[in-house]
């Protein structure tokens, strides 16, 4: 079986519905950009957008949602965490230091 060696690029999201949570890195060479939407969905839960600076193999964007207190489990935070556990760790700490986000 051929291993996939595709790439792929981040997409960070630009705009006035999007904030800069921080970044991570470099972890293997690569620095991530966390950002988040500005306001919460009707439920209280806030989209989160983790996405490589430049070009990465596997996955370059992670979409993931959370709700002030926790993340929401999902198949993005699972390849995260599979597939890039030092991603994952560093942002769920980043996360769990963050003051609550204003709705």
């Amino acid at each position: 079986m051929a291993r996939d060696n595709r790439k792929y690029a981040g997409n960070i999201e630009p705009g006035p519905d999007w904030m800069e949570l921080g970044r991570i890195g470099p972890i293997d060479d690569l620095v991530w950009y966390v950002g988040a939407k500005t306001k919460p969905n009707a439920k209280g839960w806030r989209t989160i957008k983790v996405s490589v600076i430049g070009i990465a193999e596997i996955k370059a964007n992670y979409w993931v949602t959370w709700n002030g207190e926790r993340l929401a489990r999902s198949k993005e935070l699972g390849t995260m965490a599979n597939h890039r556990p030092e991603l994952y760790y560093k942002f769920t700490k980043m996360i769990e230091k963050l003051p609550p986000l204003a709705p």
